[in-house]
This record gives C-alpha cells, sequence and structure tokens, in this order.
C-alpha cells in the first residue's frame, strides 16, 4: 500500500521490457555514432549530411526522449469511490468507478500476443492496462466492456477490487 488516504491498493510498474529497451536507443545510437564520426573525419560523412553539431543536438535530443519513455510507470490505485490507472509521465488517467464494475476475476495473458504490447490498449470490447507482468485482474463492466489490468500483485489488486 502506499500510504495514500483511502487507498486500498496502490502499484507502480514499468512498462517498457528491458529486451525492448534497445530498439527504442538504437536511434539515438546511430546518430550519436554519425556525429562522432564526423568528428573524427572532420567532414561530412556523405554529400547531404547534416553538420555534425546538428548530428549530436539531434542525438541528445533523442537520448533525452530515451531516458523519458524508459521512466515511464504504469500507476494503479484503488480507493473505495474508484480504480484509476495512468502512465505516469506519458498519458491522462484512465477511471473506473466502483459502481460500473459488475464482476472482477483473475487472469494470467501474454501482453504481445493477447493486447498487442504495453501500455494502455484499445482491444475488441474494452481496454488493457498492461506493465511488466503477465497476470492481472478483468473487471466486467456496466454496458458490455471490460478492462484488463494487468499487476505484479494480481491477487491483491483482485482483493483490493471485491
Amino acid at each position: 500500500m502506499s500510504g495514500l488516504a483511502g487507498s486500498r491498493f496502490h502499484e507502480e510498474q514499468l512498462v517498457q521490457p528491458s529486451k525492448r529497451r534497445w530498439v527504442v536507443a538504437l536511434p539515438p545510437a546511430t546518430l550519436t555514432a554519425l556525429a562522432a564520426g564526423q568528428l573524427r573525419l572532420g567532414h561530412p560523412l556523405f554529400s547531404h549530411a547534416p553538420s555534425t553539431a546538428g548530428l549530436m543536438a539531434l542525438a541528445v535530443l533523442l537520448w533525452a526522449v530515451y531516458v523519458w519513455l524508459s521512466r515511464v510507470r504504469l500507476v494503479t490505485d484503488v480507493d473505495d469511490a474508484a480504480i484509476t490507472m495512468r502512465l505516469r509521465g506519458l498519458s491522462r488517467e484512465h477511471r473506473i468507478p466502483r459502481s460500473k464494475i459488475r464482476s472482477v476475476s483473475l487472469l494470467s495473458f501474454n501482453p504481445d500476443k493477447d493486447f498487442g504490447g504495453y501500455g494502455i490498449r484499445s482491444v475488441k470490447g474494452g481496454q488493457a492496462y498492461v506493465g511488466l507482468t503477465g497476470r492481472g485482474v478483468r473487471a466486467e463492466l456496466d454496458g458490455g466492456g471490460f478492462a484488463v489490468i494487468g499487476s505484479s500483485k494480481a491477487d491483491a489488486l483482485f482483493a483490493a477490487l471485491k
């Protein structure tokens, strides 16, 4: 628990799998290598290459984006009124009033195969909030929709929603 007033459950989990971080790091690393190559040669690597300073500035910007994205967290909070999910550092919060939840169940899933990845995912008939886990809770909602909330503490989340 987070110690937040009225909180029944609080969790923060990474969203970007470590095995995929190299993919996000590839563009800034490539620009850094190109800028270093130009700096070492003392001239552009090809006829229409940007300046070394331009490449370095873009590389610094992309490294900053990389650090920002690697720090994004899926934050889940449950209180007496609602369950709230948000990607801290990236998007607005999503709130589901507890009065709209008909039932909850535990489930296991594959983030890539079942939801197309990590983060907040729109899927047919509902929403999925997926961090670095293959377990979570499925909440059936009034009106026929559902929400899947991934959690490394799925049992505690399930108990908080019951």
